[in-house]
């Protein structure tokens, strides 16, 4: 598989993409890291089914410097708001 890269960040081999998507499945939500986009930030976590399975997701983009300084509050913000939109989906 060929990646196509858009920034010096940007995952560009299967390796790196299968340990990142570990990553984002023990922690409960992914990072985009600059990876698209020089300068864009990004956190998103899943909306899940009342059978735990993703059918959605929410996410928080903006200027790198303030979400990844602020990251650790819009995590909780988001899972909050994730968890919310589950129960209110059951």
């Amino acid at each position: 598989m060929e990646y196509q890269i858009f920034t010096p960040t940007t995952i560009t081999d299967e390796t790196a993409m299968r340990q990142e998507l570990a990553k984002i499945c023990r922690q409960g939500y992914a990072i985009d890291n600059c990876e698209h986009e020089d300068w864009i930030f990004c956190i998103a976590v899943p909306i899940l089914d009342a059978k735990g399975k993703c059918i959605a997701g929410i996410s928080i983009s903006g200027a790198e410097v303030y979400i990844k300084e602020n990251s650790e509050r819009f995590i909780k913000l988001l899972t909050a708001a994730s968890r919310q939109i589950t129960v209110n989906l059951a």
